[in-house]
């Protein structure tokens, strides 16, 4: 037996006088608003300037870091102009967009001038702009610059302040790491030198991993360890048999090997020369000579990989007269 529905219940004029729940609700929030009124209006000035100084603070954050970008790409372009003499004519160099503001690069007749102005720009970024990806990267520059000038001591100083607070990029850390050795070993200091390479040594393939036994062999030949640098150099060729250090290796491994066939008895550290030869000398060597390995197989150590501003090792800033 099928059950006939109820019929709707009709609506007095009683129930429609009675409020739903939505109207309670909105007349309870109507009444605490009229109760607390000023409370009310200071509250929603409140969120007002919370607002305002949250878009003011994000568009001061966007144009610091412009700002900052802008001051670390304006000491790169200082450090890596030409000098005077090298300078194209002015009807053929490339023009370059100037801010508001924004005066010309100078110009330098000597490069160890040049530095030093891009070492105070690349200073004055990582000062005022503390905290930031361009500050970070500025102070690698710093360290950069300062090997490119000869000051290794300072330079070691700025890479270790940058690794111990870089997060970054693992191949500039690694670059930093490889630069701050050949620190150490420019100014005598092999063992710290030693450690340092080795930590480039990892399980995943790595920017700079084939370098490893490069730095460690040179370390040992100057260390008069003859074997141990052959067996490097060795290892190296046999399991990166396309590496770009190749002819230097080679060149290496054939002084290693001369006093022996010439009958003088093993190769020993001496021999192949100092770790860094006078500092001078090498901050004084042609440009051109920054690529070709030394006559005496490591007198001098050879460049950090490539990174702005190290790119320029201090082999291939010349001094000027």
């Amino acid at each position: 037996m099928v059950k006939k529905p109820r019929p709707e219940k009709k609506l007095t004029r009683k129930d429609l006088k009675k409020q739903d729940a939505f109207q309670r609700e909105s007349s309870k929030v109507w009444t605490w608003v009229q109760e607390n009124r000023v409370p009310f209006i200071v509250g929603l000035v409140a969120v007002a300037v919370v607002a305002v100084g949250l878009t003011v603070f994000s568009e001061f954050r966007e144009g610091r870091a412009n700002r900052a970008s802008r001051g670390l790409g304006r000491a790169l372009e200082l450090y890596f102009s030409p000098l005077k003499k090298d300078a194209p004519p002015k009807d053929v160099a490339e023009e370059v967009l100037l801010l508001d503001g924004e005066a010309p690069l100078p110009k330098f007749d000597r490069r160890a001038d040049q530095l030093a102005a891009a070492l105070e720009r690349f200073r004055g970024v990582r000062e005022e702009f503390s905290g930031s990806g361009p500050a970070e990267v500025a102070l690698l520059a710093v360290a950069g610059t300062l090997y490119d000038l000869g000051d290794f001591e300072k330079a070691a100083q700025a890479y270790v302040e940058y690794l111990g607070g870089a997060a970054g990029d693992q191949d500039l850390r690694d670059i930093a790491t490889e630069a701050l050795g050949l620190c150490y070993e420019n100014v005598g200091k092999l063992d710290q030198a030693a450690a340092e390479f080795a930590k480039l040594r990892r399980e995943e393939p790595s920017l700079l991993g084939a370098r490893v036994d490069y730095h460690l062999g040179r370390i040992a030949a100057l260390q008069g360890k003859p074997d141990e640098a052959r067996r490097r150099f060795k290892n190296l060729l046999k399991d990166h048999p396309d590496t770009p250090l190749k002819d230097e290796i080679e060149t290496r491994l054939l002084l290693l090997y001369l006093p022996a066939i010439i009958g003088e008895g093993p190769a020993s550290g001496p021999a192949l020369g100092p770790a860094s030869g006078p500092a001078s000398a090498a901050a004084s060597a042609p440009a051109s000579a920054a690529s070709a390995p030394p006559a005496s197989a490591a007198a001098a150590p050879p460049a950090p990989a490539t990174v702005p501003p190290a790119a320029a090792p201090a082999s291939a800033a010349p001094k000027g007269k």
